[in-house]
This record gives C-alpha cells, sequence and structure tokens, in this order.
C-alpha cells in the first residue's frame, strides 16, 4: 500500500513540476512576443509591465507545492535536506518576485495619480 501511494504521489508531483514549467515556457514567450511586436523593443515600456512578475510566481507557487508533496514520500534524512533547501530557495524567490511585483504596482499607481494630477480641469 505504501509503496503504491510512493508512486501515485511522485506522478503527481511529476505533473505539479510539469504545469509549473509550462506556465513559465508561456509566460517567457508571452513576454517575448510582448516585447517584439508590442514594445518594438523600448525596454523601458517594459518595466511597467508585471506580466513576467506575476507569471514567475505563479509557477514558483505551483513548483513549491510539489516540493512539497514530495516530502511525503521521502524517508531518507538526505533527501528531505535536499527538499527542504530548494523550497527554502523557490520561497526567497517567490517572495522576492512579489516584492518586485507590488513594487511595479505601486508606481504604476503613483504615475497614474501623478498623470490625473497634471490633467487641466
Amino acid at each position: 500500500m505504501k509503496e503504491s501511494i510512493a508512486i501515485l504521489i511522485e506522478y503527481v508531483a511529476t505533473f505539479i513540476e510539469l504545469c509549473g514549467v509550462f506556465i513559465i515556457i508561456v509566460t517567457v514567450l508571452k513576454e517575448l512576443y510582448n516585447i517584439i511586436f508590442k514594445y518594438k523593443f523600448q525596454m523601458k515600456d517594459t518595466e511597467r509591465d508585471t506580466t513576467v512578475n506575476q507569471g514567475l510566481a505563479s509557477a514558483l507557487e505551483i513548483l513549491l507545492g510539489a516540493e512539497i508533496l514530495k516530502t511525503v514520500i521521502y524517508r531518507d534524512m538526505m533527501q528531505l535536506v535536499e527538499v527542504g533547501a530548494l523550497i527554502l530557495i523557490r520561497v526567497f524567490i517567490t517572495i522576492l518576485i512579489h516584492w518586485e511585483l507590488n513594487h511595479k504596482i505601486k508606481e504604476q499607481e503613483v504615475q497614474s495619480f501623478d498623470e490625473e494630477e497634471k490633467k487641466p480641469q
């Protein structure tokens, strides 16, 4: 019974990881399309776009879920240490991406507020 659950968890975790990788690939391809066709290589315009941050944050959270699921089947201490280190790294990166995303959103709000104040009434 334990072995069948371990096999099932391994397949589910692999599927979840593939979903996370797919989200990363789609996010990067979408941003490349935007850079080339929408922004015409004007990198200053891409700084206001939060699509990449949102996509990467979502993908990292999905990958983190897969790593947490894997901890159920690991019994060796070294495997748990490796997964724990991966979880810590991914949590740190996720926090960093969320912080950057919030910073960009606040900048956009300030810019839109400044633009509204400059409009003649």
